[in-house]
């Protein structure tokens, strides 16, 4: 699932082209389809009821503090992707512990970590 801050309009706007990403979510929730934004869970855990998961069952990539925190609270696994060009945001994500914290990029995620107890 995506699970964006953008409101709809402005997030098909982008994704018009990558199509292709779109074809493997099986679902999209964008900031004005909640209540609440990030840090607040609301995103996460309408991503996981449109999945039919439950949230801790998830696994968000998040570059952002404040999506790390929402999906914490969620109570969802977490992977930071601090954004080199934003020092100062890597260090806010580190201190909020993810699950994995993956400073040189999601390229170097290992799936094989998702071993883990939830």
């Amino acid at each position: 699932a995506i699970a964006t801050s953008s409101p709809r309009p402005s997030f098909n706007q982008k994704m018009e082209y990558h199509k292709e990403i779109l074809k493997l979510m099986d679902a999209v929730v964008t900031g004005d389809e909640v209540k609440r934004g990030k840090p607040q869970p609301d995103i996460f855990l309408e991503a996981a009821r449109r999945l039919g998961k439950d949230a801790s069952r998830c696994l968000v990539f998040e570059d952002s503090a404040l999506g790390i925190a929402g999906a914490q609270a969620a109570g969802s696994l977490t992977v930071a992707l601090p954004d080199p060009r934003f020092p100062e945001n890597a260090r806010k994500l580190a201190e909020l512990k993810p699950t994995w914290l993956l400073k040189d990029g999601i390229g170097h995620f290992d799936p094989d970590e998702l071993e883990v107890e939830i």
